[in-house]
């Protein structure tokens, strides 16, 4: 586009907001014209990984398993074990490790039938040690290490004191050198499992991760900039997955990435391709 068409595009979009405003924020349009910034949004991957699409989950991490012939997959923050049971009938190959602190989930992880799955009952961080998990209901897929009120969500009411592990004190733990493909849904613990898996991240030791950014992160205080940096910081490069499972680069870091209505799945890689 010429500068001059572009600036024209500007000065035609300053005149005619005013007018525009007002009628967008008239009773019966304001809720549409809601919607519609959030199916928008949606489209784009932002807010869209609430657990509607298993399957786009399981197909994004597919364009980084395909090839690898006996690959280790580590769940952390497993619940009921579906990503992990999605990766297996996928693949039918590899080893397991699904991490999950709630008691009321460990049946269902294993009632996956995945061959060899090695199922620890812990939360993941950045320290080791007890913690005490939040959540609306046993076995609940909001449970958190933090008391979250998302205006979308019933509050927490139960609690439980559970075991905590670092990612790096895990692999010592399984003698695991390398990991392929690693995912993480902790609701709103994301970057202190990034920061307890620093020997991991440093020495590349996983290929590839998935980790969610959303209205958790409100109440751990964390912005995307900071796993951002943290990421790329080791030399990772980054994937948003938007409805369908395809994986679309991040190549700079913006504001706007700083999303917190929903969830939205990210990708990190050592590589820079897929």
């Amino acid at each position: 586009m010429e500068p001059s068409s572009a600036g024209t595009i500007t000065r035609l979009g300053k005149r005619t907001a005013p007018p525009l405003a007002s009628l967008a924020n008239l009773g019966p349009v304001r809720n549409a014209v809601r919607l519609t910034t959030i199916y928008l949004e949606i489209l784009q991957g932002k807010g869209s990984g609430t657990g509607w699409d298993m399957a786009g989950e399981v197909t994004a991490a597919m364009h980084f398993l395909k090839g690898v012939p006996d690959p280790v997959i580590v769940d952390i923050g497993a619940n009921h074990g579906d990503w992990t049971g999605g990766i297996w009938t996928a693949l039918h190959r590899g080893r397991y490790f699904a991490y999950e602190p709630q008691e009321a989930c460990l049946a269902s992880i294993r009632a996956h039938n995945v061959p060899g799955l090695t199922v620890v009952r812990s939360a993941v961080a950045d320290q080791p040690g007890e913690m005490v998990l939040h959540s609306d209901a046993a076995g609940s897929g909001l449970a958190s290490l933090y008391v979250r009120d998302e205006s979308y969500l019933d509050k927490p009411t139960l609690t439980e004191t559970v075991p905590v592990t670092t990612v790096d004190l895990a692999l010592a733990e399984h003698g695991l050198d390398h990991v392929d493909f690693m995912k993480i849904d902790v609701e709103g613990a994301e970057f202190e499992v990034l920061r307890g898996a620093e020997q991991a991240l440093k020495t590349k030791a996983i290929s590839a991760f998935s980790f969610e950014f959303g209205s958790a992160n409100i109440y751990s205080r964390v912005f995307f900039k900071d796993c951002w940096d943290l990421i790329t910081g080791h030399g990772y490069y980054l994937w948003r997955i938007v409805p369908g499972g395809r994986a679309v680069p991040v190549r700079a870091y913006r504001e706007d990435l700083e999303h917190f209505r929903g969830v939205s799945n990210y990708i990190a890689s050592v590589t820079a391709t897929i």
